[in-house]
């Protein structure tokens, strides 16, 4: 009696683990389930949240570019952009469009938000301090909006860095295209033969008729 009493507990303690065994499994598998199912519903959420981020964006930088319909190249359609700063949306727009065009240094972005902002003909009329009878480029709402955005873009300069770069462009832009100091002496060398290239092309022409 005693020995089926000891066959009997031994195989209820056996079913007992077993049966622990087969609900910690299936509890286990359950708890992955729900763990996998909870990462790919993150997954999707930042997914979405990455796409509206990037529509949201994309829609600001759309409208801004039509707001501004391209670089001012007159000291008047510079004033024009100047006044509409003073609006509060705006000027928040135009920081976020000037730091999305990005620049591998703080000359780069300077470069291209100058250029966004007007033409190399319009900046000819300015310098920084306004020397030579130029105009002040640093009393201009532009450029406080300018340097803003380009320490929104790097987080390290200074402003007086920032200055200096805007200074730089300033001083050596009239020489690039579009420029008041600009030459185009070279090209017309390359697409425009010289007089004496055209008699001598007709003596050789006159020799051979």
């Amino acid at each position: 009696m005693s020995i089926l009493r000891k066959i009997f507990s031994k195989r209820t303690e056996d079913i007992t683990f077993t049966a622990y065994i087969a609900f910690a499994t299936g509890f286990q598998s359950k708890v992955l389930l729900r763990l996998q199912n909870i990462e790919e519903a993150q997954a999707q959420i930042f997914q979405m949240l990455r796409s509206l981020t990037s529509a949201s964006k994309a829609a600001e930088e759309e409208d801004l570019e039509e707001i501004l319909s391209g670089p001012a190249d007159t000291v008047e359609e510079l004033e024009q952009l100047c006044n509409r700063l003073t609006d509060h949306s705006f000027k928040k727009q135009m920081t976020c469009y000037l730091t999305s065009l990005g620049g591998r240094n703080i000359g780069d972005t300077i470069t291209r938000m100058l250029r966004t902002v007007g033409t190399n003909a319009l900046w000819s009329n300015y310098s920084m301090k306004g020397k030579k009878g130029k105009g002040c480029f640093i009393e201009l709402s532009v450029a406080i909006l300018i340097t803003r955005a380009c320490m929104k873009k790097h987080a390290k300069a200074k402003a007086s860095e920032i200055q200096e770069e805007i200074g730089d462009c300033l001083k050596y832009g009239p020489k690039h295209k579009a420029g008041a100091k600009y030459k185009l002496e070279d090209i017309k060398e390359k697409v425009i033969p010289q007089k004496s290239d055209i008699a001598e092309t007709e003596q050789q022409i006159g020799y051979v008729l």
